[in-house]
């Protein structure tokens, strides 16, 4: 994340996860308008990045060449990032109610629970888009440099599918089967730190030296998504 930003990438990083952990729990306590501020900061944050990181014009070059232009790229990162957390919002407002702040073993193990769900449902679509979806999904695999506007860069569809899906799986687990509602907050507020975070730990791995078509060709990656292998 930020790696042009020098020794304060990892400021930036910090920055980014405690707003990603503290905004469930500012919406909650202040509503629509809680909401409306964290999502300035989020989109400032986009932009910072944008501008201090060569990772986010390196992707759109690299959609470019695979057929998706970029002011349709950009158009979708600004939809994405407009609506994306609109669903964890609602229910933070209307469906978590009072809370009593605790730290327990119940606390940790719902929460730890719920998110595994939540990452096995991920899996699920994830799969699902790669052998059946595939131009859904190509967007995304095109962001092969790992940035905090990667998190931005997908198919709406694919967004609802990949994110949305794995956040309801939480919600309802918490909500009506464990009936937690602090742990139903933390779970909301865990949740998008941890794909985020995920999200740059895969990305480096992709990169790896071991998986060489990540390193050879611009496009090579979205091609072997789609199935077009290189003739050579």
């Amino acid at each position: 994340m930020a790696r042009n930003l020098g020794r304060y990438g990892v400021l930036f990083s910090a920055i980014i996860v405690v707003h990603l952990l503290w905004g469930a729990f500012h919406v909650h306590q202040t509503g629509w308008i809680g909401y409306l501020r964290t999502l300035i900061i989020n989109i400032c944050l986009h932009v910072l990045d944008y501008l201090t990181s060569t990772a986010t014009s390196e992707n759109l070059d690299t959609m470019e060449r695979s057929g998706i232009p970029r002011y349709w790229a950009l158009v979708i990162a600004a939809f994405n990032l407009a609506t994306g957390t609109l669903l964890p919002a609602i229910v933070t407002i209307y469906f978590v109610g009072p809370v009593e702040y605790r730290f327990d073993l119940s606390l940790v193990l719902t929460v730890l629970f719920s998110l595994a769900i939540a990452d096995i449902t991920f899996y699920c679509f994830h799969m699902y888009l790669h052998r059946n979806l595939p131009h859904l999904h190509l967007m995304h695999h095109c962001c092969k440099r790992t940035s905090y506007t990667t998190n931005a860069f997908f198919h709406p569809l694919d967004l609802i599918m990949e994110f949305s899906g794995p956040a309801l799986s939480l919600i309802i687990l918490v909500r009506y089967v464990f009936r937690d509602p602090f742990a139903l907050l933390v779970g909301l507020a865990v949740l998008p730190t941890w794909y985020v975070r995920k999200e740059e730990w895969s990305r480096r791995k992709m990169s790896s030296p071991q998986l060489p078509y990540t390193r050879d060709r611009p496009c090579c990656y979205c091609d072997i998504l789609l199935g077009k292998l290189w003739d050579t």
